[in-house]
């Protein structure tokens, strides 16, 4: 049988280390990350229609002009069509 080690509560971090030349730099992202007031919902994913993903790669990108001329206009028509179908707050 294997023997096992106990865990500890930061153990979850070492893979993180090796990939990063300053500790103290993953430290407080992983500690950004998990803190809830840095935490940022993207609203464009709840949108059928939306599309997100080639839209995010087409960013990386020179041609940023003729990224938003494909897909703002579908993106823009699906933003609308979500929005039609939200019932008004009272």
């Amino acid at each position: 049988m294997p023997e096992y080690q106990t865990i500890g509560k930061d153990d979850w971090k070492n893979g993180y280390y090796a990939d990063y030349k300053d500790p103290r730099s993953v430290d407080e992202t992983l500690a950004m990350m998990n803190d809830p007031k840095y935490r940022i919902f993207d609203h464009a994913l709840a949108i059928p229609g939306y599309d997100y993903y080639d839209y995010f790669q087409g960013s990386m990108i020179s041609n940023v002009q003729g990224i938003l001329d494909k897909y703002m206009p579908g993106n823009a028509a699906a933003v609308k069509d979500y929005n039609s179908k939200l019932k008004p707050a009272q």
